[in-house]
């Protein structure tokens, strides 16, 4: 395989497990404290802990594609997971029409790939 190409078939479990995770401790985390910094700390923890997982697997050969994309999708996940518990549940009667839904979405896909560009160059080799 070359190394600009990417096997979805090895990021995606893990990026699964911990983006579900993740969306989960951000929703627990919202519940459990009133400032945003801690946020921020969940979704870099959980990142950051993606990688580590992808690091450690001895079969997976970790380059700045795979870990800008296992970054990427991690922290879409569990923005989504977010974003579907708070339209749901914490505001279930909203009045968002479509352009704001459309720029949330691209607000978080946005900030996922400046975070995703920002792991990737700490876990390239």
């Amino acid at each position: 395989m070359n190394l600009k190409q990417i096997n979805l078939k090895q990021v995606l479990p893990i990026v699964v497990i911990f983006g579900l995770f993740g969306g989960g401790l951000l929703i627990v985390g919202t519940l459990l404290f009133t400032k945003a910094r801690w946020v921020i700390l969940i979704y870099s923890l959980v990142m950051v802990s993606a990688m580590l997982a992808l690091k450690f697997n001895k079969n997976i050969e970790i380059n700045y594609l795979k870990s800008f994309i296992t970054g990427v999708l991690t922290f879409v996940l569990m923005s989504y997971i977010y974003y579907l518990y708070s339209l749901i549940w914490i505001n279930p009667d909203n009045e968002i029409d479509l352009w704001g839904h459309a720029w949330r979405f691209l607000a978080i896909i946005g900030m996922a790939i400046s975070s995703g560009a920002v792991l990737g160059l700490f876990f390239r080799k």
